[in-house]
């Protein structure tokens, strides 16, 4: 069966293209997986995609106005596989004004080992710093 656009209109993505193909009275085993392949390849589908709705607004730099003022903390991985060890996720803080990093590996992200970096590798060595700045992440 080949899908175009006319009658029905567009197509949507994946379930819907599916739940829209099932209406006409079509069905085949791998109908949904078929349907999502479909999309992916077709190039409308992926020229219009999901656009981020957020205006574009001009980078602003970080300004640091002393060194180990200000710390960037993140949690890079999973990576597969794991070391010998067992480590599979890396965290790592960078100091915005030297440009310093600190890091260490983790077998787990938990809060009390994101704590206990934050007080040994930053605070026991450079102070307590004025602002430390995420992402937010998982």
């Amino acid at each position: 069966m080949k899908l175009t656009l006319g009658i029905c209109g567009a197509h949507q993505y994946g379930p819907k293209l599916h739940d829209r193909v099932k209406r006409m009275g079509y069905y085949w085993a791998t109908m949904v997986q078929d349907c999502m392949v479909f999309t992916k390849k077709c190039k409308p589908c992926q020229f219009y995609a999901n656009f981020i709705h957020q205006p574009p607004e001009t980078l602003h730099p970080t300004v640091s106005s002393w060194p180990f003022q200000a710390w960037g903390l993140d949690i890079v991985g999973p990576f597969t596989p794991k070391d010998s060890n067992g480590y599979e996720y890396i965290l790592a803080a960078t100091d915005y004004f030297s440009k310093w990093a600190e890091a260490i590996t983790l077998r787990e992200v938990k809060k009390e080992n994101v704590v206990d970096f934050i007080r040994t590798q930053i605070i026991y060595r450079y102070g307590v710093p004025q602002r430390i700045t995420t992402d937010n992440g998982k």
